[in-house]
């Protein structure tokens, strides 16, 4: 295929499959993967057993309470019976946290998509933590109630670089440790925040912890949070970090301050200019199209895993790792 001819097909390709990513309803088939999951399969249940059915009984208590109105953003729930001693290998404790400026049907609709790809990804595994990209749904045997957990752990890196590194970097330790005290002891524990680096540069931060957690442990989860992208993407445009109690994110010159709605973002992705990706960046991203990133052949042509970043008017970058057609 000509450079050209690929380059209009990629583009292409890329606005079908970015409109995709975008949805976060349940009436589209085209599920994103969520950005990370874990589940060590240390502890498994059978299917048809007591923590089975105290499973699905939390999942439809989390569910119900996501479709609520209001103090919807977080819950916990817990199923099952203890035994004398407090505790029941059956017993199970669950939780979602959605992002903090995000409404009731969008929360609900994160929460459905978790739950499957909770069921997908760890079928039979009784501790099961799954970030998406407007939530976090997390369950186990063990309570972990207003307990600070920083691990699993996962970094996620926007790969362009910052335009300003020196100025970013500072900006960064100043801004989000201030705001992460602040967000500490609010009631939704979440914060976003802008900040000017210079000129018409700026940076964009988002801290959230689970709402079980104190003000002072919040601030330490976050201060964990922040010291990690201070140091490790410091010099990239964005980045995140998720841990089971809270995360952070920064962004450069992509707006994260607003509610996100997924039909005026998909809207507003009319053409594919708004893309913006030049034949030189995917060469780079795709390693000039090699054949150790070809993943296979689809309608559109060959399909290449990429290390670029998609970004859209309104939000902010996909993780790296995903998968574009060619």
């Amino acid at each position: 295929m000509a450079p050209f001819n690929m380059f209009v097909t990629l583009l292409g390709a890329v606005y079908i499959l970015s409109s995709g990513y975008l949805r976060l309803t349940t009436e589209d088939t085209d599920t994103p993967r969520p950005l990370r999951h874990d589940c060590p399969n240390t502890t498994t249940f059978n299917p048809n057993t007591p923590y089975q059915s105290n499973l699905d009984d939390v999942f439809s208590k989390l569910t119900s309470n996501a479709a609520r109105g209001t103090d919807f953003i977080y819950f916990s729930a817990s199923a099952g019976s203890e035994n004398s001693t407090g505790n029941s290998s059956d017993y199970v404790y669950g939780i979602y946290l959605c992002r903090g400026d995000i409404s009731s049907t969008m929360c609900h609709d994160c929460v459905l998509a978790s739950i499957t790809d909770a069921r997908q990804e760890c079928p039979t595994e009784k501790e099961v933590i799954i970030w998406e990209e407007l939530c976090m749904l997390r369950y186990s045997n063990q309570s972990f109630q207003s307990t600070v957990s920083v691990s699993p752990s996962f970094i996620l890196n926007n790969i362009m670089d910052a335009t300003d590194k020196n100025k970013l970097k500072q900006e960064v330790e100043k801004t989000m440790n201030e705001f992460a005290s602040e967000a500490a002891n609010g009631a939704k524990k979440f914060m976003v925040q802008e900040a000017s680096i210079s000129g018409s540069e700026k940076i964009y931060s988002l801290v959230q912890c689970t709402q079980d957690l104190s003000s002072q442990d919040c601030t330490t989860c976050l201060r964990n949070a922040n010291s990690i992208l201070a140091s490790s993407y410091s010099e990239k445009r964005g980045g995140r970090v998720l841990f089971p109690s809270c995360n952070a994110r920064k962004e450069q010159n992509v707006n994260i301050n607003h509610c996100w709605d997924c039909n005026s973002c998909e809207s507003e992705i009319t053409t594919v200019e708004s893309l913006q990706f030049d034949l030189e960046t995917i060469e780079t991203a795709t390693n000039k199209f090699s054949e150790d990133y070809k993943l296979g052949e689809g309608g559109f042509g060959e399909v290449y895993r990429e290390s670029l970043p998609y970004r859209s008017p309104r939000v902010g970058i996909c993780c790296q790792g995903s998968e574009i057609p060619m």
